[in-house]
């Protein structure tokens, strides 16, 4: 059974993770596990750079195989 999703995320999954929100315009992703966000990544547009970040909850006892899965996931999501 997948315990993990990949989607959009969300202002509240951005304060969750990172604790404030971007200071530029964002796009990123989130990654659930067992219905709770668990990490997110994405780019943040700057007016002199693209930003790319991700960031992992701490705490987490996630199999290194389901990372390793949801970041294919992730990946495909974001192309």
């Amino acid at each position: 059974m997948k315990r993990h999703k990949i989607r959009e995320a969300t202002e509240g999954d951005l304060l969750k993770i990172m604790g404030r929100l971007p200071p530029y315009a964002t796009r990123a992703w989130a990654a659930d596990y067992d219905g709770e966000v668990a990490a997110i990544a994405g780019v943040q547009f700057t007016p002199k750079a693209a930003i790319i970040f991700s960031d992992i909850r701490e705490g987490l006892d996630v199999p290194k195989l389901t990372i390793w899965r949801a970041t294919l996931d992730m990946v495909k999501s974001i192309k």
